[in-house]
């Protein structure tokens, strides 16, 4: 993740977007609405797309993200 002692912010990105694709390939349709949680959060906020989940992991360093395994009701 680190490249001469600078953070490689895209190869991270990347990274958690294809572990989220991962993770979304085991999920029932519907995907979304779906609430997540992050460390910043601490509390869940419900998503509707993935760009959004990607949007708050991003705006929490990708510390601590999570996902429900069940869409919303």
């Amino acid at each position: 993740m680190q490249n001469n002692g600078a953070i490689d912010h895209d190869n991270i990105h990347r990274k958690v977007e294809d572990g989220l694709d991962f993770i979304l390939r085991h999920f029932n349709e519907p995907l979304f609405p779906r609430k997540i949680m992050t460390r910043q959060l601490r509390y869940q906020v419900e998503i509707f797309n993935k760009e959004e989940a990607l949007g708050y992991f991003k705006s929490s360093n990708y510390e601590d993200c999570r996902i429900n395994a069940y869409p919303v009701d």
